[in-house]
Order: structure tokens, then sequence, then C-alpha cells
């Protein structure tokens, strides 16, 4: 769950820092000339970017089904207890606001078959969600945040296909609730 999650975050954000980059000219790609270069930050784009990147939340009651109440004699020698206990089934991941009104894309095996969404922002504020739209096939989901009467921070998307072999690329996700994670990569 925490690499496509990650693949997510790392797709969505490679997508904004190219977008933040995206005039720049093929001349601007080159390999670092000096040590100090080689020293750079990423935190100016991740305190940019990190407002819109969310943990999303997802609960279903699933009904415990032991296999040996299934079998005759087992059941003869233990009785047939009464009803089967149900669990709450918890699932963790990313998100990326998209939309200032509220509408944020996580991956779809983040929230399939849950009974209950909760988006927790980057302040920790948490907010119910619906499921607007999911892909099976894309593993993405579109949540709508219910309830909201404000504007919340976006990242936009922007044109993957200006990506090349060698870029380098950031992921930032909070896929366990317990703060957010940044990693970097090479595209390849």
């Amino acid at each position: 769950m925490f690499r496509i999650s990650a693949l997510l975050a790392a797709a969505l954000c490679a997508a904004v820092v190219t977008g933040s980059v995206s005039s720049a000219t093929a001349q601007d790609r080159r390999v670092p000339a000096s040590q100090a270069e080689l020293r750079l930050s990423y935190a100016p784009i991740v305190q940019r970017v990190a407002p819109a990147v969310v943990n999303v939340y997802a609960a279903k009651v699933i009904q415990n089904r032991n296999p040996l109440l299934d079998d005759p004699i087992f059941r003869r020698f233990f009785g047939v207890p009464g009803q089967q206990p149900e669990q709450m089934q918890r699932s963790l991941g990313s998100g990326v606001m998209v939309d200032p009104s509220g509408l944020v894309v996580t991956n779809n095996h983040v929230i399939e078959g849950a009974d209950q969404v909760k988006v927790a922002l980057a302040d920790k504020r948490e907010f119910e969600a619906e499921i607007v739209l999911k892909d099976t096939r894309t593993d993405l989901a579109i949540l709508r945040l219910k309830n909201v009467h404000e504007k919340f921070p976006t990242l936009d998307f922007a044109n993957s296909d200006e990506l090349q072999v060698g870029d380098v690329v950031i992921a930032i996700g909070n896929p366990f609730g317990v703060g957010q994670t940044v990693t970097h990569g090479i595209v390849s």
C-alpha cells in the first residue's frame, strides 16, 4: 500500500515540480557543477506543497468468518455459537488536494469497499469524505470533503510527458498518519 501511495505522491509531486519549472528549457537540465550544488535543499519545495498532501483513513466492517464452523464434526463437539463477531478493517494512505473546494486524489486500493473515509490535513484537522470516482485499473480515486466551507491549498497537475529519464523527483506523503514523509528518486 505504501509503495503505490508513494508512487501516486511521487507522480503528483513530479507533476507539480515539473509544472513549476515547465517553462524551463532543455538547457536548464544539467549535472550539478560543484559540491555546493549537490547540497541544495528540497525544503523550499516541500514547504510549498506539503499543505496539500493529506492522509486518507478508510474503514469497513467485515464479518469474521471461522471456516471451522462449516465442519459438522466441529459443530457437534463444540456447538454452533451465535452471530459471528464483526471486525473493523482499516487502511491508511496518502492523497493530494487538487481542488480548493476539497477534492482529493488518492489510491483506489486505500478506499476500496470502505464504509467510512476520513481525510486528515497537514494541520491535523480531519474531515469526512465521500468517494466521487474510483478506477481499479489505474488504482486512482477522487474524494470530496464533506461539509466544508473554506478553500484548501492544492497542487496543480503538469504535463508528465515533459519528464525525462534522469530527472530528479520527490515524493511527499503521509501514508501512516504519523506525519509527512519526503524522499527523492530519479525517473528511470
